[in-house]
């Protein structure tokens, strides 16, 4: 994701974001066992991906249901130089300032990961608004984000999601009244995602995650190897999860 967003502990626009992206998409997978959350069948023709970033939900979905088209957008497109399915398209926009370039009504999915967390709460209302405003009645938009409120008790874990919240994240229990508002009907599902080598391999996939995010930090105090060694060590001593957001809301 772009360092277009307000908050600045996460620099995640290099070359590694790619490899993030799949490793959060891995870690993503494992736990909800599916790609998706809201009912997902043939009759979705077409399926927005805000905050695509390196691309690999969309691609994975694209093959996995091709008879519905895929649109990939974020602020700085960091999708990998090669072969997409036919069916999925990737664009760059603003979507912050400017809202999602699309007409009314004109997707039955809006798909959105790993993107609210890291939006203040005024922009975090004006990208659901226009999730809603894409999304035609009956279609679906989907959230799947960490929750950053939750208590983590290894130190330096606590350290970075304490920076990475930042004054302004709103919490995600905000994101089921915020489509209730748009007159959708949420559903909700709460899932952990294990830090460290003890949670298997989901576990293996998060602490990759962790220590990208650590290199990647803009916070020079967090940002060294010996924490880069160290959120392993704590990993295995706290076993700390990760507590996800996860859920859609259907447009009445």
């Amino acid at each position: 994701m772009s360092d277009v967003f307000n908050n600045d502990c996460l620099l995640t626009a290099d070359d590694s974001d790619v490899d993030q992206d799949l490793l959060f998409h891995l870690a993503f997978k494992s736990v909800l066992k599916k790609n998706y959350l809201c009912p997902f069948d043939d009759t979705i023709k077409r399926c927005l991906d805000v905050g695509c970033s390196g691309g690999s939900w969309a691609m994975e979905m694209g093959t996995e249901f091709p008879q519905c088209q895929f649109i990939g957008i974020d602020i700085e497109s960091r999708t990998p130089d090669n072969v997409y399915p036919r069916n999925v398209l990737f664009e760059e926009s603003n979507f912050l300032s400017k809202g999602l370039p699309y007409p009314d009504n004109s997707f039955d999915v809006v798909h959105i990961r790993m993107t609210l967390f890291l939006l203040n709460a005024e922009q975090i209302f004006f990208l659901l608004g226009e999730a809603s405003r894409v999304t035609r009645q009956g279609g679906f938009v989907e959230i799947l984000e960490p929750d950053l409120s939750a208590d983590y008790s290894a130190p330096l874990l606590g350290k970075l999601v304490a920076d990475i919240k930042g004054a302004n994240n709103m919490g995600v229990h905000h994101y089921d009244k915020i489509l209730m508002e748009h007159g959708f009907k949420p559903t909700i599902h709460e899932n952990f995602i294990p830090l460290g080598k003890w949670g298997g391999m989901t576990g293996e996939f998060a602490l990759s995650i962790l220590r990208m995010v650590l290199h990647n930090t803009a916070h020079s105090d967090l940002r060294n190897e010996e924490n880069i060694k160290r959120i392993g060590i704590e990993c295995e001593l706290y076993k700390p999860q990760v507590k996800i957001f996860s859920g859609f809301g259907q447009k009445l």
